[in-house]
C-alpha cells in the first residue's frame, strides 16, 4: 500500500467535499419528491438507484456480486483450478490452444477475462450481467445534497443515485450519521484522478 498516493487521494477527497458538496437539500428534495406533481422531481428522475452493470467488465461484475454475496454464474473462472480453466477455453476458443497449454493458471485466468472482456464470449459477460440486474436492490436514499454538476456527473459514473433537473444537481446519500469523507465516496472519485 502506498501511504503517499492515499494521503494525496485523501487530499483531493476532502477538496472535493469542501468545494463540490454545497449544502443539504434532504427535507426540500424529499417533500417535492412525496408531491410527485412537481416536474424533474418524481421517483423516475431519481438516477442510478440500481446498479447498471451492462458497461461493466467481468471483474466490476465478480467484485460486485461476491460483495453482495451472490452465487457466480457457472462459468466463474476465479473458481477455476488450471485444469479446469483450459477445458473451459477448449470449449470457448478464447485462448489459442498451444499458447493456453504453457500458461500459468494465474496467467491463463487473466488471459480468459481479458478475452471475455473484450468481446470474446459475449454470452459469459451477459449472463454475470443478468445476475447483478437480477439480484440488485434499489439503494436507500437517506440524505440530499446539492452539488456542483462536474460532482454529479462525477457521482453518476461510481454509480450513486442522484438528481439532474433544470433546478441543480443533488447527490442522494446512502449513508449518514457519519462525516461524508468517511464514507469511501469522494475517495473513489480522487483515486481516478491521482
Amino acid at each position: 500500500m502506498n501511504t503517499a498516493i492515499d494521503n494525496a487521494v485523501d487530499v483531493r477527497a476532502g477538496n472535493y467535499v469542501e468545494r463540490e458538496v454545497y449544502f443539504c437539500d434532504s427535507w426540500l428534495v424529499d417533500d417535492l419528491l412525496r408531491r410527485g406533481d412537481v416536474d424533474g422531481f418524481q421517483i423516475d428522475n431519481i438516477e442510478g438507484l440500481y446498479p447498471d452493470p451492462f458497461e461493466w467488465s467481468l471483474a466490476e461484475c465478480h467484485e460486485w456480486l461476491e460483495d453482495i454475496g451472490i452465487d457466480c454464474p457457472d462459468d466463474n473462472p476465479w473458481a477455476m483450478d488450471l485444469a479446469q480453466l483450459r477445458e473451459w477455453n477448449t470449449g470457448a476458443v478464447l485462448i489459442d490452444e498451444p499458447e493456453a497449454e504453457q500458461m500459468t493458471e494465474d496467467d491463463l485466468r487473466k488471459a480468459i477475462i481479458d478475452a471475455i472482456d473484450e468481446g470474446g464470449y459475449a454470452d459469459n459477460v451477459a449472463e454475470w450481467r443478468d445476475a447483478i440486474s437480477d439480484n440488485a436492490e434499489m439503494q436507500e436514499v437517506l440524505e440530499w445534497w446539492r452539488v456542483s454538476s462536474w460532482m454529479y456527473e462525477q457521482l453518476r459514473e461510481i454509480g450513486e443515485p442522484g438528481i439532474n433537473n433544470g433546478y441543480g444537481h443533488w447527490w442522494g446519500r446512502t449513508c449518514t450519521g457519519q462525516k461524508m469523507i468517511m464514507d469511501g465516496t469522494f475517495q473513489q472519485i480522487a483515486r481516478k484522478f491521482t
